[in-house]
């Protein structure tokens, strides 16, 4: 699976663009993911994790993104809506 990852820094914001290529051959099963390229903002390192099926508590069809912060101790992750 191929995907890229891109940044952008404008007025002191941190843009980043995630692409993941040939979206329709990525697992549709419920509760696998497939993660980004790790890139790096205000310190630390994070990666996109997309459930192309949607987690396990998502509704049928619901794609489900969540930034993963990737160097600590204990991975954390915030649900996006």
């Amino acid at each position: 699976m191929a995907y890229s990852t891109s940044a952008i820094k404008e007025s002191g914001w941190e843009i980043f663009e995630v692409c993941f290529d040939n979206f329709e051959r990525l697992p549709f099963e419920r509760g696998e993911y497939v993660e980004s390229a790790k890139f790096t903002s205000f310190g630390h390192q994070w990666c996109l994790a997309i459930y192309p099926g949607g987690e396990v508590f998502s509704g049928n069809g619901r794609m489900s993104p969540s930034i993963c912060i990737t160097n600590q101790r204990v991975i954390s992750k915030l649900i996006l809506v």
